[in-house]
């Protein structure tokens, strides 16, 4: 699938530069299903565990973590939440730039709301979740793969769909309801 959409791109981009005449012949080959979709999810155990053992590494990555697991929130939702977006009196979170451009809100557990009330920002535009040079973060922290690491959450494992990454946490907050 990669190498077919790969080859299309560069039909596309020498069409547009004037290199080939005709039609991108890529477009008429049928891409394969990629299977990719996580299977993996974690028990009550290994969850509170892996937790546990990010409040040691990072208190952050384990706030973060915590979103995830308990609300669904992808890693982008979190690193985009400010704190106009969280309302207390309502317990809700205001997620406007969802993935699937659908805002949503998600109801916070009383362990989010406490985390989150020790997190709330000073201004309404201040992210909730900062890099360390206090701008906006762009990624899970590598400290969150050491951590499932150390815990040899994937040892063993070869299948992509059955590894612990950053968005099982969210495929485990979907299994577990």
């Amino acid at each position: 699938r990669h190498v077919l959409v790969l080859v299309g791109e560069v039909f596309n981009k020498a069409i547009a530069w004037g290199l080939y005449k005709g039609e991108n012949p890529a477009k008429k080959v049928r891409k394969p299903v990629l299977q990719n979709r996580r299977e993996r999810f974690l028990t009550y155990n290994e969850a509170n565990a892996l937790l546990a053992e990010l409040e040691h590494v990072s208190r952050q990555m384990h706030d973060i973590s915590l979103l995830s697991l308990y609300l669904g929130l992808r890693a982008g939702e979190i690193f985009n939440l400010k704190g106009q977006d969280l309302d207390f009196e309502n317990e809700l979170i205001h997620i406007s730039d969802p993935k699937n451009k659908q805002p949503r809100k998600a109801y916070m557990t009383p362990k989010v709301k406490n985390m989150l009330l020790s997190r709330r920002p000073q201004s309404p535009g201040e992210y909730v979740f900062k890099s360390k040079s206090g701008g906006q973060i762009r990624e899970v922290s590598r400290s969150f793969e050491r951590v499932v690491d150390r815990m040899k959450l994937n040892e063993g494992i070869d299948d992509a769909r059955q590894k612990v990454v950053f968005h099982t946490l969210r495929h485990t907050f979907a299994s577990w309801l």
